[in-house]
This record gives C-alpha cells, sequence and structure tokens, in this order.
C-alpha cells in the first residue's frame, strides 16, 4: 500500500504556537484597558526604532534596558484590530505545523529571527528613522509562512507517484492563501487604536520579504523524518490467525 506523508494534522499539540497567540490576546487586551495611557505604554514596552538605532550608534542616554529590551515585549502587542487578527489567524493556521516540524524550542527560535530580521532590515533601509513604536509579530508570521512552504514542498517530494503539474494544482491554492497575508497588511491601518509605525507608516515590503526569505532558509537548513499517516500493522505469530471480515 502506498504511504502518504502525514500533512493535515501535526503529531504533536501546538504549545508555543498556543503560547504566543494567547500571549497577543492577553496582551492586545491590555492595551484596550489603558485608554489614554496607551501611548506611553507603547512607549515603554513596544520597540523605537529611532531609540534602538541611538543605541547601537552609542548615543548618550540609550540603554539596553529601555531601547533593546521592549523588543521582546513588542512582539505581543498590535496597534489594531486588523494588525492583531491577521497575525494570529496565520499564526493559527500555520504555526502548528512549523512547530510540529522544528520542535517547540527551534520554532521559537524561527519567530524571533523573522521578527529580528523584519525591524533591522525596516530600520536599515529608511531614510527616517521613526519615533513610534513599532509592535507585533509581523516578521515572525511572514518567516512562518516562508518556512511552511518549504514544508509543502518537501511533503510534496515523497509523493513519487504525482505528476510535476498536479503537485503545482494541489500546492498552488494553498499558496496563494498563504500569500494573501502580505496585500493585508496594507489594511493595518483601519481599525488601529494606537499610532505605531504599523498604523501610521507605509508597509516595508522589503523588510517583510526578508523575513519571509529567512524562514525559507532556516527551514531548508532542518532535517526531520517524515512519519507515515498509517504503519502498516505488526505480522502476527504465524499460529494466530485472524478471521477475514467480509469473505
Amino acid at each position: 500500500m502506498q504511504q502518504h506523508p502525514r500533512i493535515l494534522f501535526p503529531t504533536k499539540p501546538p504549545l508555543a504556537t498556543v503560547i504566543v497567540l494567547v500571549g497577543c490576546l492577553i496582551g492586545f487586551v491590555v492595551e484596550l484597558c489603558l485608554g489614554n495611557r496607551l501611548g506611553e505604554f507603547l512607549l515603554t514596552f513596544g520597540i523605537v526604532p529611532i531609540g534602538l538605532k541611538s543605541y547601537f550608534d552609542g548615543v548618550p542616554g540609550a540603554t539596553f534596558r529601555s531601547d533593546v529590551l521592549p523588543f521582546f515585549s513588542s512582539l505581543f502587542l498590535h496597534g489594531g484590530y486588523i494588525h492583531l487578527l491577521a497575525n494570529l489567524s496565520y499564526l493559527w493556521v500555520v504555526g502548528d505545523f512549523v512547530e510540529d516540524w522544528l520542535g517547540k524550542t527551534r520554532f521559537l527560535v524561527l519567530l524571533l529571527f523573522g521578527a529580528a530580521a523584519e525591524l533591522i532590515v525596516r530600520i536599515g533601509l529608511a531614510p527616517v528613522h521613526s519615533g513610534l513604536p513599532s509592535v507585533g509579530i509581523s516578521g515572525a508570521i511572514a518567516s512562518l509562512i516562508g518556512a511552511f512552504l518549504v514544508i509543502l514542498a518537501k511533503l510534496q517530494e515523497k509523493e513519487e507517484h504525482a505528476s510535476a503539474a498536479t503537485r503545482l494544482r494541489q500546492r498552488l491554492p494553498v499558496t496563494l492563501g498563504l500569500l494573501a497575508w502580505f496585500p493585508v497588511q496594507l489594511l493595518n491601518r483601519y481599525f488601529s487604536i494606537a499610532a505605531t509605525t504599523q498604523t501610521r507608516e507605509p508597509v516595508s515590503w522589503p523588510a517583510l520579504f526578508a523575513a519571509f526569505l529567512l524562514g525559507m532558509f532556516l527551514l531548508s537548513l532542518t532535517g526531520r523524518r517524515i512519519a507515515p499517516a498509517s504503519a502498516e500493522a505488526p505480522a502476527l505469530p504465524k499460529d494466530e490467525g485472524v478471521p477475514a471480515l467480509g469473505a
């Protein structure tokens, strides 16, 4: 019987994905409860591009605690409803597969690297560094999408019976659905709850694309033994018989 890779269902509970998702939801609820104090809160716990650059440029007064460390808390904050829903919906759809493939630790490393790559490229390409806080996991989601597309390609490589045209037809709808996340970023400024670089400034496509390529590259470096969807039953001892059904 032809063995097919396990594609539709991860083999382990996506605990890391759930933790990140719940953390983002809690962070957004906190933002909604702050009212007029939200702007000050985001400047403290979001990553401010001009402050980050000032730290690495050695500007007096810039500190690691105030200008670099907020990078981690900024991942759990979002600038608006569209920003939150787009990121979390794709995290939920894609995250469990990538986490199952990589394992929890490497999955979280991929998220951090993707978010960091997006931020670094965006700041590096910006002609004027913004004083608005940067929040959200958009860079991490871009990396997850890139990683998942590589996983999909690896899984289809195991289907030796399928032609190239069949593989393309199977992969195209999924690929287009995942890549639809990118134009959705244009809607982030709508239904915003705060002024952030995600809701007030143009989308940095090169930064998101860099995170996307990084996800593909990092996933391609990893290997995993693909478990079959159903293993063959172990052979019974010769002196034990099993009645045939429907004979």
